[in-house]
């Protein structure tokens, strides 16, 4: 049976047969020009870092593609782990990887990529720069929808087309923008509110047992 270990925020690692794969490492430094930091120090194992064969990237955004953290992984890892990344015109995220001594893989938006025996990924591009992944291993299905959100009815029924049934939802459980002034709780309760209503429906669509909420465990600093 495949192996997830969270290792903080979106962060976090499957083991399933000889893939190893590390999706959206954020292990150091702050980001947003020093407005976000991790709640805790991210569980980052050493030897599974070592063993690392892919690294699934979502997007762009610091908390999800780390260049620090990339650039601190083993020298084992960045000479031979395979990055994945959506297909993107400017090329800007391959570009950086591959001056840095990276392989890298981009991948068409609903495109199936089998690294490992048993262990193939689709990724699935938004026009908002985002992107979430399919990951089929061993008779387990996991979905990892990070940033995107699904918060229609159609947007649900275009995924769970694709989709079905799957036996791990890992979806953001925070708004992850600005919601009101420092004066306007009432904005940030409705926005959580929504937030969670938005994760229940995509929960009761995809798993029989709801799904797992990650990908917001920072902090917002002043």
């Amino acid at each position: 049976m495949p192996v997830l270990d969270f290792m903080g925020h979106a962060s976090y690692a499957v083991s399933s047969g000889s893939a190893r794969l590390l999706v959206d490492p954020w292990f150091k430094g702050h980001v947003f020009d020093s407005g976000w930091n991790q709640i805790s120090q991210p569980a980052a194992d050493p030897a599974f870092l070592e063993q690392v064969t892919c690294i699934w990237i979502s997007h762009e955004h610091p908390d999800h593609f780390s260049p620090p953290s990339l650039l601190s992984l083993p020298d084992r890892t960045r000479r031979e782990a395979l990055v994945l990344f959506q297909e993107t015109k400017d090329k800007r995220v391959v570009g950086y990887l591959q001056k840095n001594g990276f392989r890298t893989k981009e991948l068409a938006s609903g495109e199936t990529f089998t690294p490992a025996q048993d262990f193939s990924i689709r990724t699935f591009s938004r026009n908002d720069g985002d992107s979430w992944m399919l990951l089929d291993t061993q008779g387990v299905r996991i979905i990892n929808l990070n940033d995107c959100v699904l918060d229609t009815p159609g947007r649900l029924k275009l995924v769970k087309r694709v989709v079905g049934k799957a036996d791990v939802l890992l979806t953001q459980f925070g708004y992850a923008n600005w919601k009101g002034n420092r004066d306007e709780p009432g904005v940030r309760v409705a926005a959580g509110r929504t937030k969670a209503q938005n994760n229940s429906a995509s929960g009761a669509c995809f798993t029989s047992e709801g799904g797992h909420t990650f990908c917001q465990f920072c902090l917002f600093l002043s």
